[in-house]
């Protein structure tokens, strides 16, 4: 999360002893972790304290304070940020300047108690001369959940969510509130995250399968693949989304039972998918990780024997260097998946999922990733008896 640290000391600004002995002494102005459910009221004190405590540094210290974000990263650990209003970067300014804009923002939609997409707040801020992209937005609405120690969505700023559930599952927001039941057909994953801590989910699943792909999602649907094992589909169509991500945050959370798997390209890309999956993104602190996931396919041992044709290679530069990337970060601990890393750089191939169905024909596909989900399964509760 960010804090608000020791900075630059204008010009002409008098003695400082009481701003060095404010960041020396005192605790930090906000929690080192993410709150998830807390009440709109006490993110506008959020809000409100940090701007004060700005103005008071600026007016009574003479001091821009800097802007300090330690992250997370899944593939090369944990780093820091520092936003700079005053420095040699003229990059940085704009992206310190950029948090108050959205802290302005976020506290007209909380006190007014309604919501905003991202895309609204991007054209209200386009005429900013600071904002000249959606991706700039997106970032400051980052920094800006980090800096209060709140989950994105407790800001008031929702965003499109790409996500899909499909399988053994109901659920419904609140006591009064009709059941969805997602066993009829696929249901799209609201992108508006503040609703998911409301949701009561039920079902009988006993797995929860994350799919990368929306068209193996698709294909597994149509197979059965979930009727067939009691599982519950969900996809984010490629890199996962912040509400694909709290949605299922909050499913495992509620149904601690479920086993957690993935499918994924036989790739660096893949890996990296799953890893924000497994242990968070770089921008939230892995608040939203879910350390139980295990990868399921594609491995290297399902890749062989796939036609050549239907592999991917040789290696790009970028392909290594994100290898190096993962094996540095916290995917290190997994020695599977470094073995799987090491194999790609071994054979200098990667796969997509869909190459499987070269090997064992579309038709089957869905039956023989049940049978590895199986395999899997009871291999986890093989370790567990052993352990016990």
């Amino acid at each position: 999360m960010y804090h608000l640290l020791g900075g630059n000391q204008l010009a002409g600004a008098g003695p400082s002893q009481a701003a060095r002995s404010y960041y020396e002494d005192e605790p930090e102005a906000f929690p080192a972790s993410i709150d998830e459910d807390l009440p709109e009221e006490d993110v506008i004190e959020r809000i409100e304290s940090c701007i004060i405590v700005f103005l008071e540094e600026v007016f009574l210290h003479g001091i821009v304070p800097d802007i300090s974000l330690k992250i997370a990263d899944p593939r090369i650990g944990e780093q820091e940020k520092v936003r700079k209003l005053i420095g040699r970067q003229g990059q940085g300014a704009f992206s310190y300047a950029r948090i108050f804009p959205i802290l302005q923002i976020s506290h007209e939609l909380l006190s007014l108690g309604v919501t905003a997409s991202q895309r609204d707040v991007f054209y209200r801020l386009k005429t900013l001369e600071i904002f000249r992209s959606p991706e700039q937005v997106n970032q400051a609405i980052q920094d800006a959940a980090a800096m209060l120690g709140v989950t994105r969505s407790a800001l008031g700023i929702s965003c499109a969510s790409r996500g899909s559930v499909y399988g053994a599952l109901r659920f419904r927001d609140g006591p009064e509130a009709a059941w969805l039941d997602c066993s009829d057909c696929p249901r799209s994953i609201s992108g508006d995250a503040r609703l998911f801590a409301r949701l009561i989910f039920d079902g009988d699943a006993r797995f929860v399968v994350i799919v990368e792909k929306d068209a193996v999602f698709q294909r597994l649907v149509e197979d059965g693949f979930a009727e067939h094992l009691g599982a519950i589909l969900v996809t984010a169509k490629g890199m996962p989304d912040m509400a694909t991500r709290a949605f299922l945050h909050c499913l495992c959370r509620a149904l601690p039972h479920l086993e957690q798997f993935a499918v994924v390209d036989w790739n660096p890309s893949g890996l990296l998918i799953f890893s924000v999956y497994k242990h968070g993104s770089s921008e939230r602190l892995g608040d939203l990780s879910l350390p139980g996931l295990r990868w399921l396919a594609a491995r290297a041992e399902m890749v062989h024997g796939v036609p050549d044709s239907a592999l991917q290679g040789p290696l790009t530069g970028r392909d290594k260097a994100l290898i190096s990337s993962l094996k540095a970060g916290p995917l290190q601990e997994d020695e599977t998946v470094v073995d799987e890393l090491d194999a790609m750089l071994e054979m200098d191939a990667k796969a997509e999922i869909e190459a499987l169905y070269e090997k064992v024909g579309i038709d089957a596909f869905s039956e023989a990733l049940a049978h590895d989900l199986m395999m899997s399964a009871g291999e986890a509760l093989d370790s567990q008896q052993e352990m016990q």
